[in-house]
């Protein structure tokens, strides 16, 4: 590049991982983001909802985080004064203790219900739910050790069906439901995951003490407003909602980004960083 130019980068969608991109390149790049939607966030999506007269945040994407299961993403919103590991529970984020409760129907009794809090009775040792129980640590156990150092390309289905002390029905009726929601998939499709990547909640999330609550965090104005502070921390940086790619072009002279509504704009280097689905056509 000529000069001392500061190369331009284009970044295709607004979500957490295009915001926090052009936060990273700040110092050394100028770099505008292409939203097609009307909204920075991606999967972070806040709305602010009535509730018996009290207007209130909801999260509609993307809910919560925890320093376990995402620390690289818990020490940048610490760098950016977004959360405070010393009291998580001040300032911009707010903790919780949580747990699951795995249904089979809205009527019905739960399958399972997990270690929630300390300060309340929660039914460990019910008789209905300790085969969910001995599901859920056996599978907390082998989960943490594959999730460190497993083969990413053994499916989650052969993996599970071969873990020791996880029967048939701990996995077809507790723990593929259970793995498939966390995921927003259908049980059949959560069985040809990679299990490395399926298994990160339980291989991560869940504390040593398994009968321990999960503690979860998030933005008191939502996930949503954490994206939007990556960009506003950007001094080199534009984000431009409601600007669809419809292509990527790659030239002599860079890449051209063409778009829906306005001509093609050259920049030096592209970062894709949407859905896959999204970003295949782009490619062609």
């Amino acid at each position: 590049m000529a000069g001392d130019r500061r190369p331009r980068v284009g970044i295709v969608g607004a979500g957490l991982a295009g915001s926090a991109a052009a936060w990273l390149l700040d110092d050394v790049a100028d770099t505008v983001i292409f939203e097609g939607r009307d909204r920075l966030g991606g999967h972070n999506h806040t709305v602010t909802v009535d509730v018996r007269g009290v207007p209130t945040v909801a999260d509609l994407g993307a809910q919560f985080y925890g320093p376990l299961l995402q620390p690289v993403y818990t020490r940048l919103l610490t760098h950016l004064g977004l959360y405070d590991p010393a009291a998580p529970d001040g300032g911009p984020a707010i903790t919780r203790s949580m747990g699951t409760t795995l249904m089979s129907d809205v009527a019905g009794r739960p399958r399972f219900v997990s270690p929630m809090f300390w300060d309340r009775p929660w039914p460990l040792w019910a008789p209905w739910n300790l085969r969910g129980q001995g599901a859920f640590f056996a599978l907390a156990v082998h989960a943490r050790r594959f999730e460190r150092d497993g083969d990413w390309s053994v499916p989650l289905d052969a993996w599970i069906a071969n873990a020791p002390g996880i029967s048939r029905w701990a996995r077809e009726e507790v723990l593929l439901p259970w793995l498939a929601a966390l995921a927003g998939c259908p049980i059949a499709d959560i069985r040809a995951f990679s299990a490395r990547a399926a298994l990160s909640v339980p291989g991560r999330a869940i504390p040593a003490n398994y009968v321990s609550p999960f503690r979860w965090s998030n933005a008191r104005d939502g996930l949503q407003s954490l994206v939007e502070a990556l960009v506003a921390a950007c001094a080199h940086g534009e984000a431009r909602a409601g600007d669809p790619v419809t292509a990527l072009q790659r030239r002599h002279d860079g890449w051209y980004v063409h778009r829906a509504a306005a001509p093609p704009e050259r920049v030096d280097a592209v970062i894709v960083a949407c859905a896959p689905h999204l970003a295949a056509p782009l490619l062609r």
